[in-house]
């Protein structure tokens, strides 16, 4: 069975077992345009990675969804094999954390690993905490026990390059920087498929770049009146 005809299948399924369950509400859910899907299903093309990714996030859970990936892209099982031994869930979210706010951000960071009290979210972000916690229960991401909030994963491995960059966006609004030492949230890029050579030439763009970086910084043709600042991990969000 090819790819496309696998994908149809799949989501002829997941359809027919929801009541509302069609193509529209697969667009909101996966962040695939509707056109796109329709596409699909009309058997008018092959969809990339990133797009399978997208829509298997949603309509099958984490074990059969890599168990697809895996079948239908080879050269990237072991990425997808090794996620699920160190317990990353294969999760796209891009209709929820894709426009996920500020709050929301916060109650899902400080959430994860112990929990957070729902009176230290009270504390910090008012009756906004409320209405926080209740879309991100509805979305399954977090639970209430005791009352101590806490995500249902520990580790999410994002789709795409947008969705990190939108949670890195938010990190650097959460950022309080009178506490160095308090928990936060990290970010990093990394690839599991260099070898050697491919190492060596990473490491040498990086040192590339922040030579180049210098010069720009260093160049008065360059200097001006804007505050220019990148940044690639962290938030202390407690």
């Amino acid at each position: 069975m090819t790819l496309v005809e696998e994908l149809q299948r799949e989501i002829d399924t997941w359809m027919s077992s929801r009541r509302n369950g069609n193509l529209s509400v697969l667009s909101r859910l996966s962040g695939v345009s509707y056109p796109t899907l329709r596409r699909i299903m009309q058997a008018e093309f092959t969809p990339n990675l990133e797009t399978v990714m997208q829509v298997v996030s949603v309509i099958l859970d984490d074990k059969h969804g890599r168990s697809f990936l895996c079948r239908h892209f080879p050269d990237f099982a072991p990425i997808f094999k090794k996620q699920e031994e160190v317990g990353y869930r294969m999760l796209n979210m891009a209709g929820l954390l894709q426009t996920l706010t500020k709050e929301e951000f916060i109650v899902f960071n400080l959430a994860s690993g112990q929990g957070v009290s729902l009176a230290r979210l009270h504390e910090k972000l008012g009756q906004q905490a409320d209405f926080a916690i209740q879309r991100l229960t509805a979305a399954d991401l977090v639970e209430i026990q005791n009352d101590m909030v806490r995500t249902k994963i520990k580790n999410v491995s994002f789709a795409n390059l947008e969705e990190v960059l939108h949670h890195m966006s938010l990190a650097i609004q959460c950022y309080d920087r009178d506490k160095v030492n308090d928990y936060g949230s990290h970010y990093g890029i990394f690839s599991d498929r260099l070898n050697q050579e491919g190492i060596e030439a990473a490491n040498l763009a990086i040192l590339e770049a922040k030579k180049r970086l210098v010069e720009v910084f260093t160049d008065p043709k360059y200097f001006g009146d804007r505050l220019y600042i990148s940044v690639l991990s962290s938030s202390f969000l407690d």
